[in-house]
């Protein structure tokens, strides 16, 4: 019957180990995972800039691609 008690709280000591280990293992990823997290927004925040920096040169460029027709520009026909 001892015997038996042993191996229960042994059981219950190693049950008890693994938990922590993996208590602290979740941990470790959720804080990689924010950080994760923060980079992608930094990333998606940098991505949205472009794009309205692209658009903004498309604009620009488009003046010069498609001038408006004026009879004194004798290159435009």
């Amino acid at each position: 019957m001892k015997e038996q008690v042993t191996d229960i709280s042994k059981y219950y000591k190693n049950m008890t180990e693994e938990m922590r280990l993996l208590r602290e293992t979740v941990s470790q990823q959720y804080a990689e995972i924010v950080k994760l997290n923060r980079n992608i927004n930094a990333l998606n925040l940098q991505i949205r800039k472009k794009d309205t920096e692209l658009k903004t040169y498309r604009e620009r460029l488009a003046k010069y691609e498609n001038p408006d027709k004026n009879s004194n520009n004798s290159s435009t026909p």
